[in-house]
C-alpha cells in the first residue's frame, strides 16, 4: 500500500500551474503518502526487531516442551523396571521444558519492549485509527470538493488560451481533462487503502488485548525472569558448586600404578607436570574437551590454560594433550568445546592433567571438587525452584535455602486467564517437528558455514552489539536487518544464493544515476536521497526540497558558471571533471518532466561525453587543431511524449589547460519552440595530466555493498525502472517490477538456513547442564513422633511466708521414654531405609516461687540424668538381587543436662496451668556415644570438619606438592568486572572431613557473627560467586559454617571492609564556561568512592563521557585526597557554607532539626561515603541526608528557603590546567573525568560545555564600509570601569577589538532616537541621541553596550563612553537606543560610536565599534539666496526659465520654491511652485499681455527655514490682435458657473482675452435671456484690467441667464472679440443634508482607529433636486491630547480638498497621527448653484497600541492555568487582556487539537466563527465536543480592541483526563514507607494538638496534585476538622486539633482521618478511612530503687553473689 502511495503520488506531482481546488487535494494525497509511509516503517520496525530471534526460538521452545512432555509420558511407566534410567530421562526433559519457557518469555519480553508496552506506550502503527479517521474527513471534503469544481475548471476558460502553444501542445480542454482523469484515479486509487490502513492493525490488537490480563500481571516481571536463568544457575552452584563439563574424563588414577594420581600431583610416571593437580584417565589420541567456558590465555605443545567463567579468577590448566591448531590465546570456548587429544604417559592407563590455580599466579586449589565421580552424584535431596511473579525460593533438604526479588517490582493482581481445557486428545496435541531441526549432515556443514561466517565477522559482531564472547542470552536476539549487505553477499554464497542478491544490486546501481522530479518525490525519500548525499535530513518539507535541489559547491570553475535555475540542481565529480545536473522541464500547459543532463571529460583520451536524457555524444579534443565547435542549430532532439521534442545546442571551447562548454535545451512541438534554456554558462573543466584525471568519479558516489540490509530495502522500495530518463539498451525491463519478491524471497531462504543452525547452537550449549541436573538424587521420606511420655515419680512443695508475700520451694524426680520412627526410598540409589530411636531418661527439679492470688512465678532449676538413645537403622538396597540389608543400633547418652528456667503460672480450682515458659540458660555434659552392633552400614561421624586454605602458595623451582593449611578463616573479596546493579562476592574456603560429606553454609552481618544481613545461606563447594545485593558502604563480616552429616560443625570467619553497589561520583566543574583565550581551559573536580579507585584519567573534546577526548587525550591524572578534618572542629565547620539552592536526589535520610548544626552532626554519624552533603531547610526546618553532591547529573535547583552544605575532607580532588591548547571558534568543550575502581566500575563525570569564542560580536547590515579591522587592545581600554573588574581578566593574545567604519546604506547605527531611521539634520542642539539595531554574538551573547559621540566619525569628545541600559534590570528591557543631556551644542557635524561587548567570561571581553560616518548635523542658520539671473520667455510654448544661486553650509537645501510676481513684493502672478533643482527651473506660465513678471526664488533648507530672493527686471510681454478667451458664468475667476443661488446679483468672469502686442483696452459686458442678448443687463463698459463684472438683478428660479463680453484692444481699430457663456440657471434651495460617519463602514460610525497614516469618512443622503450636487469638499482636522484633560486647541491637518460630486467616502493615507489624536472630519456640501451645507462629524481617537495580555490559560477558573481536564465534552479558557485606550471589545476563540505534531481545528467548524463579548473573561465550549481522553487540546484567543488592532495568543494547553485518581491507603502515626503499628486494631496516639499521618495515591495520566484531609469521630466524618488541603506530598502532620482522650470505660471518643486525592484535571478519588485512633496519655517516667523493699533505699551491702 505504502509502494502504491508513492506510485500515485508521483504521478499527480507530475504536473503543475493546476487550480486551488487540485493543489488542495494533492496535499491531501501527499498526507496520504506520509501515513502510509510512517505505518510502513513502523510496521517493518517492529517486525524486524523481533522476526529473527521469535523464528528460532518459538518452534525451537514448541519443540522441547512438547519433546519433553512426551519424555515423561513415556518413562513413567519405566519407573519401576528401570527406575535409575527413568529418573534421568524425566530430569532431563523437565530441565528442557524450563528452558523452552524461559526462552519464550525472552522472546515475549524483547516483543514488548520493541512494542514499547513496557513504558506504557504504543507505536505509531497502533494509534493509526485516529489519525486515519482525521485523514480520511479530509480525503472525503478534498474529494467532494473535485467532483464539484473539476466539470467547471474543465469548461471554464478554454477560449482564452494561445492558439498558438494550444495547436501546438494540445487542446487546453483535452488537456485538463487529462489533468482530471489522472488526480480522479489517484483519489480512487488511494480511498480503498486508506479504509483499510485504519483497520491494518485490528488482528493485532485483539489477539493481543485477548491477553491483556496475562500481559497486566506479569508486566513487571519480565525483568525478573529474564534474569532467572542466571539467579538459578548462581544459586545452584551456591549448594553443588561449579562442575566441569560431563564430557571431560572423570576417573582419577590409581596412585598405585603409575604414581600421581591425587591432589597434589605433580607428575605420572616419567612425565612431569609445571600445575599441581589430578591426574585423569583418558586413552591416547582421545578428544579431550574444555572442562570450562572461558578464555584461552596460555597455549603451549602440551598444554593450555582457560580463564574460567564459573570459578571467578581462576584458571583452568589441562596438561599432557595435543591442542588443536585452531585454538589460539584471547579465544573464547565453550563448556565441552574440543581443545585437542590426549597425549601418552607411558603408563598402562593413560592420563591427561588437570589443575585449578588463582589466574596469573601460582596458588593452586584442589580440583577434585570440580570434577564429578562417575555415576550417580551422591546428592541427599535435589533443590527446588519455586518463582511467583518477581518473588523466587530456593529449597534443598525440604528447606528454603534462598530467596529474594529478581526486579523489584510491586507484586500485582493475578489476572491470567483460566487455562483451556485439556480434553483434546494427545494425537490432536501433537506438534509436527520441524524438518529443519533434522536436516542431512551437508545441509549442517553448509548451515555451520553460515554461522561461522556470521559470528567470525567482527562488522557482523560490532552491527549487533556482540562482542567476542556472546552470552546464551544473544542467541535469541539476531537482527539481519543492520548486517552489511557485504556480509549477507558473502553468507549467501554458502547456500548458492549470492549472485541472486548480486543481480538485484547490479540492477539498482544501473538505475541509481537517474533523476527524479523534486515535488513527486514523498518526505521519506527525501530524507533517503539527503542521507545518502551526507546532507541534513531534518526539517519541513521546504527545508528538505530547498537543500535537495542544491547544487553542489565543490567546483568552483563549474559552480559559478551553471545557470542559477529554479528547475535544476547538479552534482559535481569529486575530481571536478564532469557533472551531472537534473532538469524539471515544464510542458505546456500542465506537464513537468525531468531530463537528467551531464558531462564528463576524460584527460587520458582527451575525450568530452555529453549527455542530455537518452541522447549521448562523444566528441574527440584530442586533435592538435581543434579549438572549438559551434552547434547552435538545435538539430539533435529527444522525444518527450508525443510530438514534444526536447533539442539542445552547445558550444565547445579548448585551451591548453581547460575546456569551457555551454550549453542550452528547448522544448518544441509541431515547430513551435518555448524560449530556450541556457544551461551551462561557459563552465570550466582544467584538465590535469593524465595520472592525475584518469579516474573518474562515479556517478552517484553511492556503494550497495556497504548498506546495512534496512537500507538496501529502502533503496529497493523507491526503485523505479519505469520514470527513469536512463537509456539501457538491451536491458530487458518486464521483470524488474519482481525485484522487490526476488528480494524477499532470497532473505527468507537465508533465515531459514540460518534457523536450523542457530537451533543446533542453542541445544548443544544447553547439552552439558542438562546431563548435570538430570544426574541429582531424590528421597521420599516419612517421619513419626511417638512421645515423648513423661512421669512424677515425687513432688514435694514447701510454702512460707515473707512478710505479706507468700512463697513455697519445690523438690521432684520423675523419668521419661519415647520413640521416633522414620523412613525413606530413594528411586535414585535404589535404596529404603527404616529407623527407630527410644528414648529413656530420669529427670529432678528443684524451684523457688511467688504466689498472689491464682497466679505464681516460679524460677525452675531442672536436670535430665542419663538421657539416653538407641539409634536402630535398616537399609535394603534392592538395585540388584540378591538384595543387600545392613543393620547398626547406636547408644547416645548424655550423663547430665542443666536447664534453668523462668515460669509463669495459674491455679484455678485445683487445676494448674503453665501461662509462660522461658529458657533462662542450660548447659550439658558431653554425649556418650558406643555402637552396639553394626552390620553393613557406615560409622556415623560426629567429628567436626576440617578447614583449610583454598589456595595454596607453590614454588615454581619445587615438583613437590603440598597441602593447604589449616585456618581459622575463609577468604571473601568483592568480584570486580560485574555489574555495580548486580553485585557479586567470591567467598572462598576448603571444609574436610575424613568419615562423612560436609555441609557449608554462611552468615553475614554487620557486626562480628552477625547474621542480619545474610542468613544460613548454603555454599556449594569450596569457592563461591555469589550474586547478591546487600547493604554497601559499611563492613560486613562473614561467618562460614561447615557441617558434617554427624551433626558436627566448625566456623571460620573473614570480612568485608565495605560491600560497594554504587558508580564512583562527583563533579567535574570548570573554571568558566565561555573563553576568548585560544589555549587555556581549567578545571577543578572531586571524586569519590565506596572503593579504592584506581584509574583517573581525563580527556577533554567536543562530545561527553566516552565522546570527549579529541582535543586532550585521555591521560592519568593524579588526584589529592581531601585531608580530613579534625573532629574537634564544630559539625557544621567540617562542612563547606551554604549554598542557596537543594540539591536534588534521594535522601538516605529526612529529620526534622532545629538548626543545620544539628543536621550537620546527624551526618557525620554516617560514614563519609555514605553522607556526603546534606539538604536544611531554614523555613521547615527539614534535614535531608544525601548520599551524592552536584554533579554527574545531579542538579541543584533554588527551592524555597533549602541550603546545601557539602562534607569537607571526603573524596579525591584535582585540578584540570591545559595552557596550551589550540582551540576552534564557536566549539563546545568538555571536561570528562574517568574513574575505574578497584572493582571495575566505571563512571565518567562529565562538566557542562565551555563554550569558545574567538569573534567579537557581529555588527548589522553594512554597506559600503570605509575600515573594518580586527586589533588586539587591552580590555580595559575599551571596557567601562564598572564592567572591567569581571570582563577582564587573563587577556587573550588574539586580536578582540573590532573598529569598523561604516559607509552609506549601513543600517546598523542611526542618529535620533526614531528606530531605524537615520536622522541628518536637527534644530536641537541640547541633546544628542541615537539607536542602533543587528549588534550581535551567536555564541555568547552580548554583556551591553557603551556609546559615545564627537566631532568627526570615532570621535568622543561631546561625551565619553556611556552604558545606556545600566539604569535596567535584564537584557530583556534593553531599548538600543541613548540620549545624552544637557548638552550645549554649536551648530556643525556631529558623529556617533556605538560599541557592543561580548559575554565571554574568560580571556577578557571582545567589542565591536562601529563609527557611524553619516553627520548628525544641527543647524539653526537661516539658508542664502545669492543671486536669480538668466530669466528667459518663450511666447510659443509660454515657458519661464530662470538660473539661481543658493546654498546652505550645514543642512543644505532641501528644496525651492518659485513664484511670479506683479511687483518684488508679491507671487500673485504664480503662486509659489515647490520642487528639488538647486540651480535652476523651468517653468510653463502664460505671462498676459503687457503685465510686468518679477521671477521670485525661496530657498528651504532640510531643517526647514527659509529665505526669498527675486530677479533683477520684471518680464513684459506685448502681442496682437486681439484674442478671445473664455467667458464663465459667475465671479469665482476660471469657474463657470452652470447653477446660482443668489436671487439679485448676476456676474461673469472670463479670462485669456488678450491683445499680444497693445494690450486690451477695455471690455463690454451684460446679460440676457438668450445667448448673445443683453434684454436683462445692457452692455457696460469695464477696465481691461478687470477680469469679472456683476450686476444688481431680480432672477426668477428655475430660469436660465446668458453673459455677453466684448473684448477691445489698444490697437488703432480698437479690434474687439465678443463671446458668449453657456448660461447660468437662478437655484434658490441650498442642497438637503445628509449623514457624515467616520470610518469606511456605512453602517457603523469609527470611534478609533489604529491606522496613524490614515483618516477615512463616508457620506450617503446629501441631494439637490434643481442644480444637483456639484462639489464635496473635505477638512481634515485633529486635537492632540496633552494627558490629564489637557488639549490643544483643533488644528487643520489637511486643507479643504473637493473630492468631486461623485464621491462618496475618502480614505487618505497620508497623515502622521500620533497616539491619542481626536481626529475629525469637515464636509461642505455645494450644489451647482453655490448653496453650502458644512457638516461635521463626532470624530475618532487614534489607538496606536494593541491589546495587552496580562493572563491566559485554560480552564475556567480566572488567574489559573489548567494541565489537565476531566471534561470530555467542554473545553474552558480564562483570560485578561487590556487597552487602555480603546478598550476590548471582542475575543474570537478557536479549539485546536494537536496530533502527531500537528494541530487541527476542532472548533469552532471551518467557515464560522466563535466571538464573545470583550467584557467576558472567561468562556466554556459547548458541551457537544467530543474530546478524547489523553489527547491533548489548546485554545486560541484573539483580542480586538475598538480600534481594530488585535494580539492573538495561545494558551499552553491541557490533557484531557476523565479518569479519578486511585487511593491506596492511609497509614496513622507514620511517614511515607513506614508500616503502621496497630494495637487490637487501633493505632495508639499520643498527640492532642495534631496527628502524623502518610497516604498514598496513583494517577498515571495527570499525577496527583494535592490530598484532602479531615477528622472525625465517625468513619469518613469531618466533625473534628474540616477537608483541608496538605499538597502533594505523601505524608503529613494535620494540625491545630483539640484531641481528647479516649476514655478506656466507654471506648470514646475514637477518631478517623479520612483522605481523598486530587488529580491534575481536578478529579477526586474515593474518601479512605484510616484505622481508628484512640488517644492515650503518652508514657512516663517511674522510679528504679536500690534493694528488696520499694520503700527504702539500700547505699551498701555485703552480700557478693547477688544485687
Amino acid at each position: 500500500m505504502a509502494r502504491q502511495a508513492s506510485e500515485t503520488w508521483e504521478k499527480v506531482a507530475a504536473y503543475d500551474n493546476l487550480p486551488s481546488f487540485i493543489e488542495e487535494t494533492r496535499q491531501v494525497m501527499l498526507r496520504v503518502n506520509a501515513v502510509f509511509t510512517e505505518v510502513k516503517n513502523d510496521a517493518k520496525n517492529l517486525f524486524s526487531g523481533i522476526q529473527d530471534s521469535a523464528i528460532v526460538v518459538i518452534p525451537w521452545a514448541v519443540e522441547q516442551i512438547w519433546q519433553g512432555l512426551e519424555t515423561i509420558f513415556q518413562e513413567v511407566p519405566k519407573l519401576i523396571k528401570s527406575p535409575q534410567t527413568a529418573i534421568a530421562n524425566i530430569v532431563k526433559a523437565v530441565y528442557n521444558i524450563y528452558k523452552a519457557v524461559m526462552a519464550l518469555i525472552d522472546v515475549k519480553d524483547l516483543t514488548n519492549d520493541v512494542f514499547s508496552f513496557t513504558e506504557g506506550m504504543q507505536p505509531f502503527l497502533l494509534k493509526v485509527g485516529d489519525e486515519i479517521q482525521e485523514l480520511f474527513d479530509d480525503f472525503m471534503r478534498v474529494w467532494n470538493l473535485f467532483q464539484k469544481e473539476a466539470p467547471e475548471w474543465i469548461e471554464g476558460f478554454g477560449e482564452h488560451t494561445d492558439g498558438v502553444l494550444e495547436d501546438a501542445f494540445g487542446n487546453m480542454k483535452s488537456s485538463r481533462n487529462e489533468v482530471v482523469r489522472v488526480v480522479n484515479e489517484a483519489l480512487g486509487v488511494l480511498q480503498e487503502p486508506l479504509e483499510k490502513i485504519g483497520k491494518l492493525v485490528g488482528p493485532f490488537l485483539d489477539a493481543y488485548e485477548s491477553t491483556v490480563g496475562t500481559i497486566k500481571s506479569i508486566q513487571k516481571c519480565f525483568e525478573s525472569l529474564k534474569k532467572g536463568y542466571e539467579t538459578a544457575r548462581g544459586l545452584i552452584q551456591k549448594i553443588f558448586g561449579p562442575k566441569a563439563s560431563m564430557k571431560f574424563p572423570k576417573q582419577k588414577l590409581d596412585p598405585e600404578t603409575c604414581g600421581g594420581g591425587l591432589y597434589p600431583s605433580r607428575a605420572v610416571g616419567q612425565t612431569r607436570y609445571a600445575s599441581q593437580g589430578i591426574d585423569l584417565i583418558l586413552a591416547k589420541d582421545e578428544e579431550v574437551v574444555a572442562p570450562f567456558a572461558g578464555k584461552i590465555t596460555s597455549v603451549e605443545q602440551q598444554s593450555i590454560s582457560i580463564l574460567t567463567e564459573e570459578i571467578n579468577g581462576m584458571e583452568a590448566v589441562v596438561e599432557g594433550i595435543d591442542v588443536k591448531d585452531t585454538i589460539k590465546i584471547g579465544q573464547r570456548v565453550h563448556k565441552g568445546d574440543a581443545i585437542g587429544t590426549a597425549g601418552s604417559t607411558g603408563c598402562v592407563n593413560n592420563t591427561i592433567h588437570f589443575a585449578i590455580r588463582e589466574n596469573g599466579t601460582i596458588n593452586y586449589v584442589d580440583p577434585t571438587k570440580y570434577v564429578p565421580p562417575p555415576g550417580i552424584m551422591k546428592e541427599d535431596e535435589q533443590p527446588g525452584w519455586i518463582q511467583e511473579c518477581d518473588r523466587y525460593w530456593l529449597t534443598f533438604m525440604d528447606k528454603s535455602i534462598g530467596s529474594g526479588q529478581l526486579a523489584g517490582g510491586a507484586q500485582e493482581t493475578d489476572e491470567t486467564p483460566d487455562a483451556p481445557d485439556a480434553g483434546s486428545s494427545k494425537k490432536a496435541r501433537r506438534l509436527t517437528l520441524s524438518s529443519n531441526v533434522n536436516g542431512t549432515s551437508g545441509q549442517r556443514r553448509v548451515t555451520r558455514g553460515i554461522i561461522r561466517s556470521l559470528r567470525g565477522n567482527t562488522d557482523v559482531l560490532g552491527t549487533l552489539g556482540v562482542d567476542d564472547e556472546p552470552d546464551e542470552s544473544e542467541k535469541f536476539s539476531i537482527k539481519l536487518q543492520d548486517i552489511k549487505v557485504s556480509t549477507i553477499v558473502g553468507t549467501l554464497d554458502l547456500i548458492g544464493l549470492g549472485d541472486g542478491l548480486r543481480h538485484i544490486i547490479n540492477i539498482l546501481e544501473m538505475f541509481l544515476g537517474g533523476c527524479k522530479l523534486p515535488n513527486s518525490m514523498t518526505d521519506e525519500q527525501l530524507r533517503w536521497e539527503l542521507k545518502r548525499s551526507g546532507k541534513e535530513t531534518s526539517g519541513p518539507r521546504d527545508a528538505l526540497l530547498r537543500r535537495y535541489t542544491t547544487s553542489d559547491t565543490g567546483c568552483p570553475d563549474i559552480f559559478e558558471h551553471l545557470n542559477k535555475l529554479d528547475f535544476m540542481h547538479c552534482r559535481m565529480q569529486d575530481n571536478c571533471l564532469g557533472l551531472s545536473c537534473c532538469l524539471s522541464l515544464p510542458v505546456p500547459p500542465f506537464n513537468i518532466f525531468t531530463v537528467k543532463a551531464s558531462v564528463n571529460f576524460d584527460p587520458c583520451t582527451m575525450k568530452l561525453t555529453m549527455e542530455l536524457g537518452k541522447m549521448k555524444e562523444e566528441k574527440n579534443l584530442a586533435p592538435q587543431g581543434f579549438a572549438e565547435e559551434d552547434d547552435y542549430t538545435f538539430d539533435k532532439s529527444w522525444t518527450l511524449f508525443d510530438s514534444v521534442k526536447l533539442l539542445r545546442s552547445f558550444r565547445i571551447k579548448k585551451t591548453s589547460s581547460y575546456v569551457e562548454i555551454y550549453l542550452a535545451v528547448k522544448v518544441c512541438a509541431k515547430d513551435i519552440c518555448l524560449p530556450p534554456k541556457e544551461i551551462l554558462k561557459g563552465i570550466r573543466i582544467q584538465t590535469p595530466p593524465c595520472s592525475s584525471g584518469s579516474l573518474v568519479s562515479s556517478a552517484n558516489g553511492v556503494s550497495l555493498m556497504d548498506m546495512t540490509l534496512a537500507d538496501l530495502e529502502k533503496e529497493l522500495f523507491f526503485f523505479r525502472p519505469d520514470s527513469s530518463d536512463i537509456d539501457m539498451p538491451g536491458l530487458d525491463l518486464s521483470g524488474l517490477s519482481e525485484l522487490s519478491k526476488q528480494f524477499s524471497d532470497i532473505i527468507k531462504e537465508l533465515r531459514e538456513a540460518m534457523k536450523r543452525e542457530w537451533i543446533d547452537t542453542i541445544q548443544n550449549d544447553m547439552q552439558d547442564l542438562g546431563i548435570e541436573l538430570g544426574m541429582k538424587d531424590s528421597y521420599l521420606t516419612g517421619t513419626f513422633p511417638m512421645g515423648p511420655w513423661e512421669t512424677r515419680f515425687f513432688d514435694v512443695k514447701v510454702q512460707f511466708m515473707v512478710g505479706p508475700i507468700p512463697m513455697y520451694l519445690g523438690f521432684g524426680a520423675g523419668g521419661f521414654i519415647g520413640v521416633k520412627l522414620e523412613a525413606g526410598v530413594s528411586l535414585m540409589k535404589m535404596t529404603a531405609y527404616g529407623q527407630v530411636t527410644p528414648q529413656v531418661g530420669a529427670t529432678v527439679y528443684a524451684s523457688l516461687g511467688i504466689s498472689l492470688l491464682i497466679l505464681s512465678a516460679e524460677l525452675q532449676l531442672k536436670g535430665y540424668v542419663l538421657t539416653t538413645d538407641f539409634p536402630t537403622r535398616a537399609e535394603i538396597q534392592f538395585s540388584k538381587f540378591p538384595l543387600n540389608i545392613g543393620a547398626r543400633m547406636d547408644m547416645v547418652m548424655i550423663p547430665l543436662r542443666l536447664e534453668l528456667r523462668s515460669m509463669l503460672k495459674s491455679n484455678l480450682f485445683g487445676w494448674e496451668v503453665t501461662l509462660l515458659d522461658f529458657l533462662l540458660w542450660d548447659w550439658e555434659t558431653p554425649p556418650v556415644i558406643k555402637n552396639i552392633f553394626n552390620t553393613g552400614i557406615p560409622e556415623p561421624d560426629f567429628t567436626p570438619p576440617t578447614f583449610r586454605k583454598f589456595k595454596v602458595k607453590t614454588s615454581r623451582t619445587t615438583n613437590v606438592g603440598k597441602r593447604a593449611a589449616i585456618t581459622t578463616h575463609c577468604d571473601v573479596e568483592q568480584v570486580a568486572g560485574r555489574d555495580f546493579v548486580e553485585p557479586a562476592f567470591q567467598l572462598e574456603v576448603a571444609a574436610e572431613d575424613d568419615v562423612s560429606q560436609v555441609k557449608l553454609t554462611y552468615d553475614v552481618g554487620t557486626y562480628k557473627g552477625g547474621s542480619d544481613v545474610v542468613s544460613n545461606e548454603g555454599l556449594g563447594g569450596p569457592s563461591n560467586v555469589v550474586f547478591k545485593k546487600m547493604k554497601g558502604g559499611v563492613p560486613l563480616y562473614f561467618t562460614v559454617t561447615g557441617t558434617n552429616s554427624g551433626g558436627g560443625n566448625a566456623k571460620v570467619t573473614c570480612e568485608l571492609p565495605t560491600y560497594d553497589v554504587t558508580l564512583p561520583g562527583g563533579r567535574v566543574t570548570p573554571d568558566f564556561l565561555t573563553t576568548s583565550h585560544p589555549s587555556i581551559l581549567r578545571a577543578s573536580a572531586v571524586a569519590h568512592d565506596d572503593s579504592v579507585i584506581r584509574l583517573k584519567r581525563e580527556g577533554v573534546g567536543y562530545g561527553r563521557k566516552v565522546y570527549g577526548d579529541q582535543v586532550v587525550p585521555w591521560h592519568d591524572v593524579r588526584t589529592t585526597a581531601n585531608t580530613a578534618v579534625t573532629a574537634s572542629r564544630p559539625a557544621l565547620q567540617r562542612f563547606t557554607g551554604g549554598r542557596t539552592g537543594r540539591v536534588i536526589s534521594a535522601p538516605i535520610a529526612s529529620l526534622k532539626m532545629d538548626t543545620p548544626q544539628q543536621c550537620a552532626m546527624e551526618c557525620l554519624d554516617h560514614p563519609p561515603t555514605k553522607c556526603l552533603s546534606f539538604n536544611y531547610d531554614y523555613g521547615h526546618e527539614t534535614c535531608e541526608l544525601l548520599e551524592e553532591i552536584e554533579g554527574h547529573g545531579v542538579e541543584m535547583h533554588e527551592v524555597g528557603h533549602f541550603h546545601n552544605f557539602e562534607r569537607l575532607g571526603v573524596g579525591h580532588a584535582v585540578e584540570f590546567r591545559h595552557e596550551d591548547l589550540q582551540l576552534s571558534h564557536d566549539s563546545l568543550y568538555y571536561f570528562n573525568f574517568y574513574l575505574n575502581n578497584a572493582l571495575g566500575y566505571v563512571n565518567i563525570l562529565t562538566s557542562p560545555g565551555v563554550l569558545a569564542d574567538f569573534t567579537p560580536p557581529s555588527p548589522g547590515p553594512l554597506e559600503n564600509v570605509i575600515m573594518d579591522v580586527l586589533m588586539t587592545e587591552d580590555c580595559g581600554d575599551f571596557v567601562l570601569d564598572h564592567w572591567e573588574q569581571f570582563k577582564c581578566g587573563e587577556q587573550t593574545p588574539l586580536p578582540n577589538h573590532r573598529w569598523i567604519v561604516d559607509g552609506e546604506g549601513s543600517r546598523t547605527v542611526f542618529n535620533g532616537h526614531e528606530p531605524l531611521v537615520d536622522m541628518w539634520y536637527t534644530r536641537a542642539n541640547r541633546y544628542v541621541s541615537a539607536n542602533w539595531d543587528g549588534f550581535h554574538d551567536n555564541e555568547t551573547g552580548l554583556h551591553g553596550y557603551s556609546w559615545t559621540s564627537g566631532r568627526a566619525p570615532c570621535g568622543q569628545e561631546v561625551h565619553p563612553h556611556i552604558d545606556p541600559h545600566a539604569h535596567l534590570f535584564s537584557v530583556s528591557e534593553w531599548t538600543h537606543d541613548g540620549i545624552a543631556s544637557p548638552l550645549n551644542l554649536e551648530d556643525g557635524e556631529y558623529h556617533i560610536t556605538v560599541r557592543a561587548i561580548n559575554n565571554v567570561e574568560f580571556g577578557g571581553a571582545m567589542a565591536t565599534t562601529v563609527c557611524h560616518t553619516t553627520p548628525y548635523v544641527i543647524d539653526n542658520t537661516p539658508p542664502f539666496v545669492h543671486h536669480v539671473h538668466s530669466v528667459e520667455y518663450d511666447e510659443t510654448d509660454f515657458s519661464i526659465t530662470a538660473e539661481y544661486n543658493v546654498s546652505d553650509p550645514l543642512s543644505n537645501i532641501r528644496e525651492i520654491d518659485f513664484g511670479l510676481g506683479r511687483s518684488k513684493r508679491d507671487v500673485h502672478m504664480m503662486d509659489w511652485y515647490r520642487h528639488g533643482n538647486t540651480t535652476h527651473t523651468s517653468v510653463n506660465f502664460h505671462i498676459p499681455d503687457g503685465v510686468p513678471a518679477w521671477v521670485k526664488v525661496r530657498a528651504i533648507n532640510n531643517v526647514d527655514l527659509r529665505e526669498v530672493g527675486h530677479a533683477d527686471q520684471p518680464v513684459l510681454v506685448d502681442t496682437s490682435p486681439p484674442i478671445a478667451g473664455t467667458l464663465y458664468d459667475g465671479s469665482v475667476h476660471g469657474h463657470d458657473l452652470n447653477f446660482t443661488s443668489d436671487p439679485n446679483t448676476i456676474c461673469a468672469n472670463w479670462k485669456d482675452f488678450h491683445d499680444e502686442e497693445s494690450g486690451l483696452s477695455h471690455y463690454f459686458w451684460g446679460v440676457g435671456s438668450e445667448p448673445g442678448t443683453d434684454d436683462v443687463v445692457p452692455l457696460t463698459e469695464y477696465s481691461h484690467t478687470e477680469s469679472q463684472a456683476c450686476a444688481d438683478v431680480q432672477l426668477s428660479h428655475n430660469t436660465t441667464y446668458y453673459s455677453v463680453l466684448v473684448a477691445v484692444n489698444n490697437g488703432h481699430d480698437n479690434l474687439n472679440v465678443s463671446k458668449s457663456s453657456d448660461g447660468v440657471l437662478f437655484d434658490a434651495t441650498p442642497p438637503v443634508e445628509g449623514t457624515l460617519r467616520d470610518g469606511l463602514e456605512p453602517d457603523s460610525d469609527l470611534a478609533f482607529s489604529s491606522e496613524p497614516s490614515t483618516v477615512s469618512a463616508n457620506w450617503a443622503g446629501y441631494s439637490d433636486p434643481e442644480s444637483g450636487i456639484g462639489d464635496y469638499a473635505v477638512t481634515v482636522q485633529r486635537t492632540h491630547t496633552l494627558g490629564e484633560n489637557r488639549t490643544h486647541s483643533s488644528e487643520i491637518i489637511h486643507e479643504k480638498t473637493s473630492v468631486g460630486p461623485d464621491a462618496s467616502h475618502i480614505n487618505w493615507h497620508k497623515f502622521h497621527l500620533h497616539h491619542g489624536d481626536h481626529v475629525s472630519v469637515q464636509l461642505e456640501t455645494t450644489n451647482q448653484a453655490m448653496s453650502s451645507t458644512v457638516t461635521s462629524s463626532d470624530g475618532f481617537i487614534m489607538d496606536l497600541t494593541k491589546p495587552v495580555m496580562v493572563h491566559l490559560g485554560d480552564g475556567a477558573e480566572p488567574g489559573k492555568d489548567r494541565a489537565f481536564s476531566a471534561d470530555a465534552s467542554r473545553i474552558s479558557a480564562n483570560w485578561i487582556f487590556e487597552d487602555a485606550e480603546s478598550g476590548i471589545e471582542k475575543y474570537k476563540i478557536t479549539i485546536f487539537r494537536k496530533s502527531a505534531g500537528t494541530k487541527r481545528q476542532i472548533y469552532p467548524e471551518r467557515e464560522q466563527k466563535a466571538e464573545v463579548d470583550g467584557t467576558q473573561n472567561t468562556w466554556t465550549s459547548p458541551a457537544n465536543l467530543s474530546l478524547k481522553d489523553g489527547a491533548f487540546y489548546f485554545v486560541r484567543v484573539t483580542a480586538v480592541n475598538g480600534a481594530g488592532a488585535s494580539t492573538v495568543h495561545e494558551t499552553d494547553g491541557l490533557i484531557v483526563d476523565t479518569s479519578p485518581p486511585n487511593m491506596d491507603n492511609v497509614r496513622i502515626g507514620v511517614t511515607s514507607g513506614e508500616p503502621e503499628e496497630l494495637n487490637d486494631g487501633y493505632v495508639l496516639h499520643t498527640d492532642l494538638q495534631g496527628i502524623q499521618a502518610s497516604w498514598m495515591a496513583t494517577d498515571a495520566q495527570s499525577g496527583v496534585v494535592s490530598y484532602w484531609v479531615a477528622v472525625g469521630t465517625t468513619p469518613g466524618g469531618n466533625d473534628v476538622s474540616g477537608y483541608q488541603n496538605l499538597g502533594p506530598g505523601a505524608d503529613g502532620y494535620v494540625g491545630n486539633l483539640s484531641l481528647q482522650l479516649t476514655n478506656k470505660t466507654t471506648n470514646s471518643p475514637i477518631y478517623y482521618l479520612t483522605v481523598k486525592a486530587e488529580n491534575a484535571a481536578g478529579s477526586f478519588s474515593r474518601n479512605i478511612t484510616s484505622s481508628p485512633i484512640k488517644v492515650v496519655r503518652a508514657d512516663q517516667a517511674g522510679t528504679v530503687t536500690d534493694g528488696w523493699e520499694a520503700w527504702s533505699t539500700v547505699t551498701v551491702q555485703v552480700k557478693l553473689h547477688f544485687v
